[in-house]
This record gives structure tokens, sequence and C-alpha cells, in this order.
């Protein structure tokens, strides 16, 4: 089943919109394609909406795919945390966002898939980026994953703040190092960490791309905990005084340059 959240040049849903409470859609299965304009871009207050496109699949939901070729950008003032597009629950969840299209929230993130408990998570989550993710401010992360997932960066892509994989037990989460980000394109981090974060382990692969904190940011990439594989095609580095590169002290860590 496919639902079309905006056509060209129309914005709709500028409360947000959340699969798996609307009447019109299951929540397995299902394609949304967003071509025009979905949230409150530039009117901050208007809507307490946490998320642009939610997608709530319970447990039982899987197999969901956002198509951006436009804009989401909530206010995001329901939150923290906040993001263009939020996963609240669910497996192989997809989202793509195409060379066009942009994530972008006003107070927090591009892109979020959340793991609050051990029945409110979203695994095995793709992200397919051939267009533009920022994050709200250097305060803020441009995508973060909390379970399971794979970032795609591709050569068109552009992701303005950090990439954290953050499985941590703060956040109810089951600690994974089932997370693996490739990048082609450019990620770019500014504030007080890195460019990219793995909280538990996890692979890097970054081919033609550029991965650094020169915008202010402090390490290329940091994979804590747990052993992780980086192999490097491209350009990763630190921002002034940073490491491009921080791993655990532990076996198994390999870098590939």
């Amino acid at each position: 089943m496919t639902k079309i959240l905006a056509k060209p040049g129309y914005s709709e849903f500028t409360a947000g919109y959340k699969l798996g409470s609307q009447v019109d859609l299951s929540n397995s299965g299902v394609t949304l394609v967003n071509e025009g304009v979905v949230g409150n871009k530039g009117t901050v207050g208007v809507s307490a909406t946490q998320w642009g496109v939610e997608i709530y699949s319970s447990m039982s939901g899987s197999g969901n795919t956002l198509m951006n070729y436009g804009v989401i950008d909530p206010a995001g003032n329901g939150g923290p945390p906040a993001a263009a597009v939020g996963i609240a629950t669910g497996n192989d969840d997809v989202v793509i966002n195409e060379s066009t299209g942009t994530l972008s929230s006003q107070t927090d993130a591009g892109f979020y898939a959340t793991s609050d408990s051990a029945a409110d998570r979203a695994t095995n989550v793709t992200l397919i980026n051939g267009g533009l993710i920022s994050a709200a401010s250097a305060s803020y992360d441009a995508v973060i994953i909390r379970d399971s997932g794979i970032v795609t960066n591709l050569s068109a892509g552009n992701i303005a703040g950090p990439v954290v994989f953050d499985s941590s037990v703060n956040y109810g989460a089951t600690p994974t190092s089932n997370v693996s980000l490739v990048n082609s394109g450019i990620i770019l981090a500014s504030g007080n960490y890195g460019a990219v974060y793995m909280y538990d382990g996890g692979n890097i692969t970054n081919l033609a791309g550029k991965i650094s904190s020169s915008q202010g940011g402090v390490y290329g990439v940091k994979i804590a905990r747990q052993a992780g594989t980086i192999t490097n095609a491209g350009e990763i580095a630190g921002g002034t005084g940073g490491d491009a590169i921080i791993m655990a002290a532990i076996a198994g860590n390999r870098v590939i340059d």
C-alpha cells in the first residue's frame, strides 16, 4: 500500500503524520512518499509536534518504507527527542532521503530511531541518504539510532551534524554492535563531540567520502566498548587538536586504510 503525504508544491500534515495511528493504513508493508513539505517549517510554536513523520509500527509491524523527495521539517517543540523522521517501534523499516530531499528539525535531529525499552524498540533500521540531513544546531545530532541499523550516505549525501549509534542502557536499550555506516558523501560535525560515534562497536566503510569534525567538532570517528572495523578509502579528520579515529583499547579492532 502506498500513501502520498504531500504532492510537489503542497504543504500537508503541519502537525506531523504518524503511521500506526492513522485510520487509512495498516502498520506493515506501507510505503510513504513525500514530494512536498511535511511539518511546520519556519513556524516554531505553531504546533507541538514531536516528529514530522513517525513510523509507529508496534512490535507486530515491519517492513515500512518512507521515500522523501521534498522537505520534512517540523518545529519539533514536542520533544525532546524530536526529529524530522522518527521510527518508534518495529523491525526492518527503511527511510530513503532522495537527492532533492531534506530531513531537518528546528529543535533537534533530522532522523531518530528509538529504543526506550525491550518492548519499545526500532530494530534493523535502514537509512539511505542522497540529500540533506541536518541537526538543528551544534548542540544536536543529525542522525540517532538507538538499536541495530545501517546508515548509507551516498555520494551526493550531506549529513550536517553527528551520526550517533547509541545503544546505551541509559536509554533502556540493549547494547548492540549490529550497526554499520557506509559513507560516500560528506558527514561534517560541529559542537563538543565528533562526526561519527558508535557506543558498542560496529563497522564503518568510508569510500570516497569525507568524515570530519572540521566545523568545530572534536574527533572524526569514535568506536567505544566493543571491537570495530574501519575501512577507509576517503578522508577521516578530527577537529583542531582532535583525533581522526578513537577506538576502545580492546582486541579485535581493525583500521584498513
